[in-house]
């Protein structure tokens, strides 16, 4: 029995290694032609003006760009499958990422026709994060919800912090999601069954966003709303060694939620 299952194990590694390689293989042969794609076609839209050869033109170098996101996403996957995917964590004010990334999706909210409300309970709060995976934990959940809110529909970006903890939740209108799709659904590849063919990409921002999460030492999980829609919620630990630099809020607002509204 010792000696199947150490055989079992091996194989098991050797299967996963060779997917490892074969992912790193396909990045490097798929990336090498892209990237003069995406130079020239950027180039072309800064410098044509007439119709149809600029609508062309935009649509290649945006087909590029959507592709070269899909690769760095496999690239990602791989590095985490064998621990060599990293983070660099520096001092960073939630409240003023979160601001960034509402005004970086507002068109996508103003184009579905939806309304999407920034709720925060302290004008500052500050954690040792990396801002470039805490950017695309954010990004990949609002537009997440952005596809799956049929207008006129609410997001909801709430941030607030408890003793041990930021936590950030993402809650929409939509439709909800099933108990069994919710079993699955920060598995690699894993896509719901009406998005088929409603929607591209392989399904990986979700298992990514949980991986990164949890690099942060925090955890990621998904509830339906009460009524409706979904609840996306994930924390981020609050590291002692950062030390905030605004003032503490007035006993009068103490709770109380600020809220930016857009559209």
């Amino acid at each position: 029995m010792y000696q199947n299952e150490a055989s079992l194990r091996h194989e098991l590694e050797t299967q996963i290694q060779n997917r490892i390689e074969f992912t790193r293989a396909l990045v490097h042969e798929l990336k090498t032609p892209l990237t003069p794609i995406m130079a020239a076609s950027d180039t072309l839209s800064s410098g044509l003006k007439q119709e149809p050869w600029l609508n062309l033109a935009q649509n290649i170098n945006k087909g590029a760009l959507n592709l070269n996101k899909r690769i760095d996403e496999l690239l990602d996957l791989a590095r985490g499958e064998i621990g060599v995917l990293q983070i660099k964590k520096i001092p960073i004010d939630c409240i003023e990422l979160s601001s960034d990334i509402i005004q970086y999706v507002d068109a996508k909210v103003r184009k579905a026709n939806l309304r999407l409300v920034f709720e925060h309970d302290d004008k500052t709060i500050f954690i040792e994060a990396d801002p470039d995976r805490l950017r695309q934990v954010l990004l990949n959940l609002l537009s997440n919800a952005i596809k799956y809110t049929p207008e006129p529909g609410l997001i909801k970006l709430r941030c607030f912090r408890t003793l041990t903890d930021v936590v950030f939740q993402i809650i929409d209108s939509g439709i909800g999601i099933s108990s069994s799709d919710r079993a699955y659904l920060f598995e690699p590849y894993h896509r719901l069954e009406r998005d088929r063919e409603r929607f591209d990409g392989m399904g990986l921002g979700l298992a990514l966003s949980k991986r990164f999460v949890e690099l942060h030492g925090g955890k990621i999980w998904v509830e339906n709303a009460n009524e409706h829609g979904s609840i996306f919620t994930f924390t981020i630990p609050i590291l002692i060694s950062v030390k905030p630099v605004y003032l503490k809020p007035s006993l009068k607002n103490k709770g109380k939620l600020y809220e930016t509204v857009v559209n």
